[in-house]
């Protein structure tokens, strides 16, 4: 029996997903995707020049990379997470994955699942998401209440289809529980080649509204290697 598990955890890690991977298919604007790259390929993403990611697939399954702000100084080389996203099922119209961060330095993990139903061009995809932040300077809340940790959950629904080769309509909404809940929605468009994708999204937030607020811009660059 340990046997055979152990070649069914072998198999999830490395049996490929089968569908061919374009660049971004990995996310929508935020959400990540249950969408995987080959082995041995890359991505390189950038968030409006201030958020970067690198990512490498390990496997046609699992994916390891690094997330940080832009090296702007010492303290925000600090903030850098290590993220894995794994794979475990994969079919024509259904794919599942497990993702897991960690920002070492603050002691703040995340782990969340993602559902991504439909063929990539005309896709809906489902997540949920838990973070976990264990600080041992704040060991008490305003109360006086002794609180050495604190949780948040993030829902997010997204959709996408394309509208040619190179363009794809994405809309994403994130519903975030935590002392103060907070959401928003993206709505753009997906400008890809090949190797690169364009993201261009216009975001506001839904419960907390600005009536002073339209939108504001998003923009995102994915490079694939």
């Amino acid at each position: 029996m340990k046997k055979l598990l152990l070649l069914a955890v072998l198999i999830t890690l490395t049996v490929p997903t089968g569908a061919e991977y374009a660049a971004g298919d990995h996310e929508l604007f935020f959400m990540p995707t249950a969408y995987t790259m080959p082995k041995g390929s890359s991505y390189f993403s950038d968030y409006e020049v201030l958020i970067l990611n690198y990512t490498y697939a390990v496997t046609s399954r699992t994916h390891i990379g690094v997330f940080s702000f832009f090296p702007m100084n010492k303290e925000v080389l600090e903030t850098a997470a290590i993220g894995i996203k794994q794979n475990y099922y994969s079919s024509e119209q259904t794919s599942c994955a497990l993702w897991a961060a960690v920002i070492p330095k603050n002691k703040i993990f995340n782990l969340g699942n993602v559902v991504s139903l439909g063929k990539k061009g005309k896709s809906l995809h489902i997540a949920a998401s838990a973070v976990y932040v264990a600080n041992e300077d704040e060991t008490f809340d305003s109360a006086g209440d002794f609180k050495a940790h604190r949780w948040s959950f993030t829902y997010t629904i997204g959709y996408r289809k394309d509208l040619s080769e190179k363009t794809s309509l994405i809309a994403e909404y994130s519903y975030i529980s935590a002392e103060d809940d907070a959401d928003f929605l993206c709505v753009g468009p997906r400008f890809r080649t090949k190797k690169i994708a364009w993201d261009i999204a216009a975001a506001r937030p839904l419960i907390h509204d600005d009536p002073e607020l339209i939108v504001f811009p998003i923009l995102k660059a994915t490079i694939t290697f």
